[in-house]
């Protein structure tokens, strides 16, 4: 098995070399991942996730106008998010990354000056994943269902490490638009992440409050618009949230030569949903 995985992966490799953007190479190595799913071991098959994640890497390194590799990659990304424990250790190992400090880094550096942070660096550095979550929420959702906070904390780890990377690749890459659709990508995970979190959706450009589909908690319809609001203000108060505005607008000024970082400011208004918070 291990022969034929190598062997249909290398030839991959070769087909998306030998041709740039090649779709119909990409969209098989996926198809072909998905497939392995039913046919190895869980642990063998988050050791390929892991092999695949740091493969993509290196590649749209190297070819910054790939966006096939691209959308390979975001599939790499979220074959992470559920890795155990064991494997995550692993993971870290194979990057020679400390998630948790670059995640870390990214909020040290853009905390809102009118913010008052109750925490220091060499204090987050101690807290634990359930601790760290309620740091930069400030807030449970109201179901009874419980936050499984490490699942989420390592999420916003490896979005985060992703948004560090792309960060640098364009800096060094200048307009290259693959770059920046594949931070569109990133943020709009980190922001439904939150939403969800929040127990809301945005539904045609509003914010709508979702019942759990677990616990099956609904909202009375009378009280809906007050909670929404409520949660609404909870989610924009939250030191995360704050802390990707304040990073993104920031990004936005550094790359003004840019015509995709303007294009990239009307998608976080205009698709996004924060016309008034940019």
């Amino acid at each position: 098995m291990e022969s034929l995985i190598n062997t249909e992966l290398s030839v991959c490799d070769l087909t998306a070399d030998k041709c740039p953007n090649n779709y119909h190479s990409w969209s098989h190595r996926l198809w072909f991942i998905n497939k392995l799913r039913n046919s190895i071991k869980q642990d063998d098959m988050h050791t390929l996730y892991i092999k695949e994640y740091n493969f993509s890497e290196r590649w749209m390194s190297k070819h910054v106008s790939d966006f096939s590799c691209f959308h390979y990659r975001q599939f790499c990304i979220k074959n992470t998010y559920n890795l155990s424990n064991l494997s995550w250790k692993t993971f870290e190992n194979s990057l020679d990354i400390n998630f948790r400090k670059v995640l870390l880094c990214l909020l040290v550096n853009n905390f809102p000056k009118d913010m008052t942070i109750q925490a220091s660096e060499q204090d987050l550095v101690s807290y634990s994943e359930e601790n760290l979550i309620q740091f930069l929420l400030s807030y449970n959702n109201s179901c009874s269902c419980n936050v499984d906070s490490v699942s989420l904390c390592r999420k916003f780890e490896i979005l985060c490490y992703e948004l560090t990377l792309n960060s640098e690749l364009l800096r060094f890459y200048k307009h290259h638009e693959s770059m920046w659709y594949h931070r569109r990508f990133i943020l709009h995970e980190i922001i439904e992440m939150m939403y969800d979190h929040f127990g809301l959706f945005r539904h045609n450009g509003v914010l709508v409050r979702k019942s759990c589909k677990y616990c099956k908690t609904t909202d009375l319809r009378q009280k809906q618009a007050k909670i929404i609001r409520s949660h609404g203000d909870c989610l924009y108060k939250s030191v995360l949230f704050q802390v990707i505005i304040k990073h993104e607008k920031s990004f936005i000024q550094e790359r003004n030569d840019d015509n995709h970082a303007v294009r990239h400011e009307k998608y976080l208004k205009l698709i996004q949903g924060l016309n008034n918070l940019m």
